[in-house]
């Protein structure tokens, strides 16, 4: 990419951020340090836009992304982080303070201009209140979630299912899906270190899921 063409898209991101602010409000979102979101039945939707160059020109690049609130305050019970519950809804969008949201939908969206930045990102939003719309519908309860994850092999996603299970109160499958990851050698997506060593994810899900299984057969 050449200067000139660096310089345009520097411009038309600029542009963009400056008219999110109002387009955000419009359609019904909010805008918390850079992140785009909307909360649906206690769902974080998580509309993430950026400008790229194209060999065809410029375009508006979304990605949208959910996760229910609940895996989040059990992720945080669970990591032993349970004050987080109690403040705003900034850790659950904050990746590093919980589990990664599942992507549903990335589209591109072409802008020539700074001029044409307003008519496009009306376009991005009607979209994305389209694609929410529909997985508004589909998310029924915790297992139509769950099913979205199931298939994937990431380990992010089997954390989403696992904490799936627990909200649903399936501690015993929840269990044994952590153990068969902890044989395989998996510590989890998220682990804590200190002078003993690390301490994974799957060790505090084991530990967690086997208090639970106590108090429900005492």
């Amino acid at each position: 990419m050449t200067h000139k063409e660096q310089q345009a898209v520097r411009e038309l991101k600029k542009t963009v951020v400056k008219t999110l602010k109002s387009l955000v409000k419009e359609f019904g979102y909010k805008l918390l340090s850079g992140w785009i979101y909307k909360v649906v039945n206690d769902y974080l939707y998580l509309v993430n836009i950026d400008v790229y160059p194209a060999s065809l020109g410029k375009y508006i690049s979304t990605k949208i992304s959910v996760k229910p609130l609940i895996i989040d305050n059990i992720f945080w019970e669970v990591y032993e982080m349970d004050d987080l519950g109690t403040t705003s809804i900034n850790p659950h969008i904050s990746a590093s303070e919980g589990p990664y949201p599942l992507i549903i939908k990335e589209y591109n969206t072409p802008v020539g201009s700074p001029d044409e930045v307003n008519y496009a990102l009306i376009r991005v939003f009607e979209e994305a209140d389209s694609i929410i719309n529909e997985y508004n519908k589909r998310f029924t309860d915790i297992s139509s979630f769950k099913s979205e994850l199931e298939g994937r092999e990431d380990e992010h996603s089997v954390l989403g299912i696992i904490l799936c299970y627990i909200a649903e109160g399936n501690y015993k499958e929840a269990l044994s899906i952590t153990k068969e990851e902890i044989k395989k050698g998996n510590i989890g997506s998220f682990a804590k270190y200190d002078e003993n060593g690390v301490t994974g994810i799957n060790e505090y899900l084991e530990k967690y899921l086997m208090a639970k299984l106590r108090d429900v057969y005492s």
